[in-house]
């Protein structure tokens, strides 16, 4: 080992699970400095952990896998409720099969009955129009 750094970053590494090369581990803890860090760094990782989180997420202390399944089944129970109620609005705005409107007219083929009736006595009575 040839620093003091050396052996606190080949330490801090192996405490926090990165991949070290086993020599180095070996020559930094051959070093009574360096034990002394190791040790350290186990007491300070404890303590870290041991610590209850203060932050005001309501997620705190819950695995990430149980939020992103509680995540999931609210989606699927908001969108079954989106879709039952489109649905259930669309049933009540559609009248059921056999049912007429009351207020559409009866439909007819036959022309409508005139209001006015017009009569001329003879045809050359009428003016024509247009042209001078």
């Amino acid at each position: 080992m040839t620093n003091h750094i050396d052996y606190e970053q080949t330490i801090a590494a192996f405490i926090d699970g990165e991949p070290v090369a086993a020599d180095r581990l070996r020559d930094a803890l051959a070093d009574l400095e360096g034990r002394e860090y190791l040790v350290d760094m186990v007491a300070l990782r404890d303590l870290v952990t041991a610590e209850p989180v203060r932050s005001g997420s309501m997620s705190a202390g819950v695995p990430a896998s149980r939020r992103l399944g509680w995540r999931a089944l609210a989606a699927a129970a908001a969108l079954m409720l989106a879709a039952s109620g489109g649905y259930l609005a669309g049933t009540r705005m559609v009248p059921a099969p056999g049912v007429t409107a009351v207020h559409a007219p009866a439909v007819s083929d036959a022309p409508p009955k005139p209001t006015v009736v017009v009569t001329v006595e003879r045809w050359q009575d009428v003016q024509k129009g247009g042209g001078s």
